[in-house]
């Protein structure tokens, strides 16, 4: 009786004697249950995450925006001066963009932030994802509330911030998360890159991805010098 053909995919080995010497295992094709709600759960994560870009893009409207995000993951080494900040964020209006302001994480960044808004003088809509009533809820975002909104300051998780990024045209930044998350999102973004001790240390930790990165490597000694903070802006297009 002959024997049932054998069935064969294009990586199936075949011995001299025409026998099946190797094959690859076939795609399993039922899960456990763990790994179905592992599976359920990312897919959730990642629709709750578009969800929220979604939100932020409606709310935000069509007029360009710009993120900002100045922390420095606690190396105070990495940030310019604050005659730094307040000019790169002058330069920003005064190209044309809107700003979305990250306004940090614990009670020094959050005071950073403060200091930086009284200092321009500007008006800024606050909003907050995290519940602690720092601002609009994200949640509550109806399409074009922010439309009208100049200078947006966010404040909550690294996700929100993340959904609220993937919605902007630009994005500026020190050595730290902000950079990464443009890069790995497609946002051009412009560095400031200063706090290091090894030359290297630009080119080994620029960020990865699709988006444009535009770095601008500073000397520690000289990060209070305005011609490096021009330096950053050049690398800055106007709005459009």
């Amino acid at each position: 009786m002959p024997e049932a053909p054998i069935k064969f995919a294009f990586d199936t080995e075949f011995d001299a004697k025409g026998s099946v010497a190797f094959q690859a295992q076939r795609p399993k094709r039922l899960f456990p249950q763990e790994e179905v709600e592992q599976l359920r759960a990312a897919a959730y994560a990642d629709g709750e995450r578009a969800a929220l870009a979604q939100r932020f893009r409606a709310a935000f409207g069509p007029a360009p925006i710009a993120a900002v995000k100045l922390d420095h993951g606690g190396n105070a080494a990495k940030a310019l001066p604050r005659d730094g900040e307040l000019h790169l964020l002058r330069g920003l209006r005064e190209r044309g963009w809107r700003v979305l302001l990250d306004r940090g994480f614990g009670p020094d960044e959050l005071a950073n932030s403060d200091a930086l808004v009284d200092a321009l003088g500007w008006r800024v809509t606050d909003l907050d994802d995290s519940g602690k009533g720092l601002g609009r809820a994200v949640a509550a975002l109806a399409p074009g509330e922010l439309a009208a909104a100049e200078i947006v300051r966010f404040h909550g998780s690294i996700g929100g911030w993340a959904a609220a990024l993937s919605c902007c045209g630009h994005a500026v930044a020190y050595d730290s998360v902000g950079h990464h998350l443009a890069a790995a999102l497609g946002v051009p973004v412009s560095i400031a890159f200063t706090g290091f001790a090894d030359p290297g240390f630009p080119v080994a930790w620029q960020p990865r991805g699709p988006g444009v990165v535009r770095l601008t490597a500073i000397p520690t000694p000289e990060k209070g010098e305005r011609r490096w903070w021009d330096a950053v802006l050049a690398t800055l297009p106007r709005a459009s």
